[in-house]
Order: C-alpha cells, then structure tokens, then sequence
C-alpha cells in the first residue's frame, strides 16, 4: 500500500504543478493578480511533506522512543485538531 500512496502524492503533485501553471498563464486574461507560477504546487507539496514528518515522529514514539514534550504537545494538538474538524 506504501507505493501507492506514493505515486499518488507524484501524480498530485504533477497535477498541481499543471494546474499551478494554468493559473499563472491565464491569470492575466482572467484579470488576476498572479506573479508566481509556483505557489500552488509548493503548497501541495509542503503539505505532504508535513504530513510524512508527523507520521514519522508518531511512529516512532509508538516504537518506544521518548520524544521531548514540545513534540509530543504538538502532535497532540493536530491530532485533536483533526479529529474534531466537522466535515
């Protein structure tokens, strides 16, 4: 299953890169303020970088290392933060 979700973060990203770059080219016809062409794929890609660096730190306080509190305090937070979101 990891390799899936693997090339699924590529293609996500590819995709955004796509739609990043259509939105910086016609951003000028559409009478948007736009300068970069990059923004929206930097998020995309940011976001999943953030998210493979809690998954880590989570697993490996799971296998027993003991993280300092300002980590342990932050992943609770998002966690809570995340389960209590109304969708």
């Amino acid at each position: 299953m990891g390799i899936y979700k693997k090339v699924g973060y590529i293609l996500t990203i590819f995709i955004a890169i796509c739609i990043g770059y259509l939105i910086y080219r016609f951003a000028d016809e559409l009478g948007l303020q736009h300068n970069s062409g990059t923004i929206f794929s930097l998020l995309i890609t940011f976001w999943f970088v953030i998210n493979e660096i809690l998954s880590i730190l989570e697993n490996i306080g799971r296998m027993g290392v003991e993280l300092p509190n300002f980590l342990k305090n932050i992943l609770t937070e998002l966690k809570n933060g995340v389960n209590n979101k109304d969708l």
